[in-house]
């Protein structure tokens, strides 16, 4: 079923991958002792622009994808819902009941709105004057910010672990007490998500790659990318060769979904093992491709 929790867990590992952490790690290990020492701030700031747009549109597309369909509410009356149509909101209050919807909550989440935080205060040289650099007015303020944006990662890798062990334990517990057409359900269950563990790897490292081809390939040919810069060429194949976003668990677990974050964290674990191959000749192939070595 297309709206089904299989099927929300496809959509959302072939769509998103992993565009911040891994790059980052392999932009570090690829240039950190090149020759050119320019290379690796250049990369790392393609990435971070990079997930300027990955961002909010995985927190708003991602979540909405992963959200449980709410239940219809009674319908009103016909006068009170004349009287509502007609009732002149203020722009404050169109505000805030546009903010309480669902769509409203995706769109200004915690991390679109660090985000759009981050890039106004760069954009802006009064902000960049406060806030940015060691002699700046604001710098203790950022560099705690910054700490605490540390933190990030090793928590979304405890989530994923916890999420995993929650399902190993429940698994566990039901294969004691399991009766034979119990056991069939699972074996049917597990063949399931083995074909969607398949299409979710033909999908990040057959057809993403070959899209993140056509794109680069379409972004030189009108003139937004520079033929002659190679490491730009580079990280936009190499974001299109990434498994899937470890955030996906993030997404189920905030929405209280515990057995799908489950199930997609037993998905992430395997396809990382798998991925390992397809990487290592698509990375590589990508820096051969686009002659940055």
């Amino acid at each position: 079923r297309k709206s089904g929790t299989n099927a929300k867990e496809l959509q959302i590992c072939s769509t998103f991958g992993n565009s911040g952490p891994l790059p980052l790690l392999l932009v570090d290990a690829f240039f950190r002792n090149h020759p050119d020492p320019t290379l690796l701030p250049a990369a790392v700031g393609y990435v971070s622009f990079y997930l300027l747009g990955w961002s909010p549109a995985f927190w708003t597309f991602a979540s909405a994808i992963a959200a449980t369909p709410e239940p219809k509410s009674a319908a009103k009356p016909q006068a009170v819902a004349e009287a509502e149509a007609g009732e002149k909101k203020s722009p404050l209050k169109a505000f805030t009941d546009w903010y309480a919807s669902p769509w409203g909550k995706r769109m200004l989440s915690p991390p679109i709105i660090g985000c759009m935080s981050g890039l106004t205060i760069a954009s802006v040289p009064l902000l960049s004057t406060l806030f940015l650099g060691p002699t700046a007015p604001f710098s203790p303020l950022t560099d705690a910010i910054r700490t605490i944006g540390s933190g990030y990662l090793p928590c979304v890798v405890l989530v994923l672990a916890g999420s995993f062990a929650n399902s190993a334990a429940r698994g566990g517990a039901a294969g004691e007490v399991a009766s034979s057409w119990e056991a069939k359900v699972a074996g049917m269950q597990r063949a399931r998500q083995t074909k969607a563990l398949l299409s979710i790897l033909c999908a990040r490292f057959l057809i993403m790659p070959a899209v993140a081809l056509g794109m680069m390939t379409g972004l030189t040919q009108l003139g937004l990318v520079s033929p002659t810069n190679h490491l730009l060429r580079f990280i936009l194949l190499m974001e299109g060769c990434m498994p899937s976003a470890q955030n996906s668990v993030v997404i189920l677990s905030m929405n209280g979904d515990k057995d799908g974050a489950g199930r997609m964290a037993k998905t992430i674990a395997a396809l990382y093992i798998l991925a390992i191959m397809p990487m290592t000749l698509l990375v590589g192939g990508a820096i051969s491709f686009t002659g940055l070595v």
